[in-house]
């Protein structure tokens, strides 16, 4: 049974589900490729596609889960052309959504995680109910939630 437990305040919600804020340093070292990284980045034939997986690497370092083309911020993907040697090459209507999931699944392969799925669902349930038996304050269990995917390198899922 799913319900519309309100768990964060929105403004709480908005920053959970938001891309993240990267700082000029955070930035740059999120767009340095190491070889792994180059070397895919390599295979792919669009200049979109490259700036495309190196966005979507560094907000899923931070993040650990993925986000729409429309959501990354210009300073991000120019900092990505320019890490990648590009210049004004990213078109985010052409980064479509078969392309997002091949990239989504070599990162999470890139950095050994799993995708949420039904049995991860299912797990956070369980989870979840033993901690309400404990009568824990809910955002507290969202965030030991939160915290089992990151030790268990589970994919974050949106709010």
């Amino acid at each position: 049974m799913i319900t519309n437990l309100k768990i964060l305040s929105p403004s709480r919600k908005s920053v959970f589900d938001g891309i993240p804020k990267l700082s000029t340093t955070d930035r740059k070292a999120l767009m340095i490729q190491d070889a792994k990284t180059k070397k895919v980045t390599r295979s792919f034939r669009s200049n979109t596609n490259k700036v495309g997986f190196l966005i979507q690497r560094a907000y899923f370092q931070l993040k650990g889960r993925f986000f729409k083309p429309d959501q990354f911020r210009q300073v991000d993907i120019r900092e990505a052309e320019k890490a990648l040697g590009l210049k004004a090459s990213f078109h985010p209507d052409d980064y479509n959504e078969k392309t997002m999931y091949v990239h989504r699944n070599i990162i999470r392969s890139l950095y050994d995680w799993k995708p949420f799925d039904d049995d991860t669902h299912s797990n956070l349930s369980y989870l979840a109910s033993i901690h309400s038996k404990e009568q824990q304050d809910s955002e507290d269990i969202l965030f030991a939630l939160l915290e089992y995917c990151w030790r268990n390198k589970i994919e974050i899922p949106a709010y």
